[in-house]
């Protein structure tokens, strides 16, 4: 009976301390991609939002019109991350560098 015990414990593919180990690690990464998610959500209404400030100037909307969207604008913008923040400041810049890269590799070929 004893070698059967000892056969079974080598059976063992992930010790008993780190049973939930690769749950763990797996609904970390579920978290995060939930928050990120979010996130972009927050950062495309936010978009919408400058687009339509931006529109309603050009049309000559009243400014309590212009203010109420302004408004809402700041309440999205208080729901990014500073990290969402830093990203979005960014982006353009992020963006040029990449299309840079991109570009260069095409033309080395």
């Amino acid at each position: 009976m004893k070698t059967v015990a000892n056969v079974e414990k080598h059976n063992v593919i992930i010790p008993n301390e780190r049973r939930y180990y690769l749950r763990e690690i797996a609904e970390t990464v579920r978290s995060y991609h939930r928050r990120a998610e979010q996130q972009v959500e927050v950062a495309r209404r936010l978009f919408q939002i400058e687009g339509a400030i931006e529109a309603a100037k050009e049309r000559g909307e009243a400014e309590d019109v212009i203010r109420a969207l302004e408004t809402l604008k700041a309440d999205y913008e208080a729901k990014l991350t500073p990290e969402s923040k830093r990203i979005l400041a960014t982006w353009e810049e992020t963006k040029a560098k990449i299309c840079g890269k991109t570009i260069g590799h095409e033309s080395a070929r």
